[in-house]
């Protein structure tokens, strides 16, 4: 009996995908989004009304490292110049962050002494060679008021801190640092942090020698150092921006590696001759509406709302593809759509699919860059014109040849009735619901019902940040 709902299910997704809207080329999708968030925020202004406030903490017991004005401004100029470049490369024009500057027009950074010594910094526990997470409180506690005393709303802005925490020896050449080392958004507020040394330049990503043994990473060439530290800095800078992990698809590879995965180990690494680091679709989608890229923060850290979310989900009758397609509406208006498919239980690895919905909010997207996996999670981020998103999740199935299985998705499906039943009250309906589930065959019931209840992929979205906010 189960199987015999899951098949005609199944049969008519696939039918409704194969009639409805097709997914909006690559190409295309950017001048579509922006005619959205246009129409919503209004024209962009000549001086950006947001931006990012740089803060350089350093211990009680320490001065600022030397140059550290000049370095950090030239470091903060071409991650600038990153991201810059690569919205333009997909289509959204030379958007970028602007940050605040000094009457000479250099980045301005906040100097703050802190209240602790360096030695009360202590390392991460379970990773070696970085800094404790839990210490970024012990930085906070004087940020916060120091920036609040020149007038600046910490819990409404964006801060990039780059801690004066790291050990250095020039006979050696060994590293080591004990500065907190991530990104965080919460709804309104980004915040990051970073490592500060006299060493990190961005006129060294070419160099090759001599080789810096660095207490995590082992030894490395002089310019990859400065990869791994720089683009560090640029990826936490993404959490800030609240891009969330992702990969790059196999057709994007060639291009490099997402900055939001594994490409802060790939940053300006073709100064090198070798592969470098890029923005994906998925990261420029979500940035086109971000405040300090758009230049101007109308509703920004107002919650977002679906009005209406309905979709589909089908392999399009096409083996190894997923496809999910529907329609969406919300306040503010919904410009995007975000597929990140996580099979390998590895966000820094997951492909991604993005579309635009239509004037009636149909979309579709479709991915088939999917790894084997038998809890497989995609994760459906809705981007509305404020900067905020709405999200969906779908679980899916990968057999070793490729092959899309639905049947979780299909399961919590007709459940959905039960479901609904129960949070409204209504105990008969309830019962009927019960009642039918319970005819379903037993032994198909229990194989489903084991596969549909993300053990592995359905973590909830406290842990899930907190995956996100700790990745250097």
């Amino acid at each position: 009996m189960m199987r015999r709902a899951l098949g005609v299910l199944i049969a008519a997704s696939a039918l409704v995908a194969r009639g409805g809207v097709e997914p909006v080329a690559e190409s295309e999708q950017a001048a579509k989004a922006l005619a959205i968030i246009d129409a919503y925020k209004g024209p962009r202004p000549v001086s950006a009304e947001r931006k990012l406030i740089l803060v350089y903490y350093t211990p009680s017991d320490r001065g600022p490292e030397p140059g550290y004005e000049e370095r950090l401004g030239a470091i903060m100029e071409d991650i600038r110049g990153f991201y810059r470049d690569g919205m333009a490369r997909l289509g959204f024009g030379p958007m970028s962050f602007e940050m605040e500057r000094d009457t000479a027009g250099k980045p301005l950074l906040h100097v703050v002494k802190g209240t602790n010594m360096a030695a009360e910094f202590a390392a991460w526990k379970s990773r070696a060679g970085t800094g404790s997470p839990e210490d970024g409180e012990m930085v906070k506690a004087s940020c916060r008021p120091a920036l609040r005393a020149e007038g600046i709303e910490w819990d409404k802005e964006t801060e990039m801190i780059f801690c004066n925490l790291a050990f250095w020896d020039d006979q050696a050449r060994t590293f080591r640092h004990r500065s907190p080392y991530f990104g965080q958004y919460s709804l309104g507020h980004g915040l990051c942090f970073a490592a500060d040394s006299r060493i990190l330049d961005v006129a060294d990503f070419a160099k090759r020698e001599p080789t810096i043994h660095d207490e995590e990473y082992g030894d490395l060439e002089w310019g990859k150092f400065e990869t791994i530290f720089i683009g560090g800095i640029a990826h936490e800078l993404g959490h800030a921006f609240a891009l969330p992990h992702c990969g790059e698809r196999g057709d994007e590879a060639a291009m490099g590696v997402s900055i939001m995965g594994a490409g802060n180990h790939y940053y300006r690494a073709e100064r090198r001759g070798e592969r470098g680091a890029i923005l994906t679709m998925a990261s420029g989608m979500r940035l086109a509406s971000h405040p300090l890229f758009y230049g101007t923060g109308k509703g920004w850290g107002d919650e977002p709302r679906l009005e209406r979310c309905d979709f589909n989900v089908s392999t399009s009758g096409r083996r190894g593809t997923l496809r999910i397609d529907g329609r969406a509406s919300g306040t503010p208006p919904v410009y995007g759509v975000v597929a990140y498919c996580n099979s390998t239980h590895d966000e820094y690895h997951a492909p991604t699919a993005t579309t635009v919905p239509d004037a009636e909010g149909n979309f579709a997207v479709e991915i088939s860059d999917l790894a084997a996996c038998e809890e497989g999670e995609a994760r459906i981020e809705f981007c509305h014109a404020n900067g905020a998103v709405s999200e969906r999740k779908v679980m899916y199935a990968v057999g070793k040849d490729g092959a899309v299985d639905l049947s979780q998705w299909q399961t919590r499906q007709l459940l959905a009735g039960l479901g609904a039943a129960v949070e409204r009250g209504d105990r008969a309906a309830a019962a009927q619901e019960l009642a039918a589930v319970e005819r379903t065959d037993g032994q198909s019931w229990r194989r489903l019902s084991r596969r549909s209840s993300g053990r592995r992929c359905g973590r909830s979205g406290k842990r899930r940040q907190r995956r996100l906010s700790r990745m250097r």
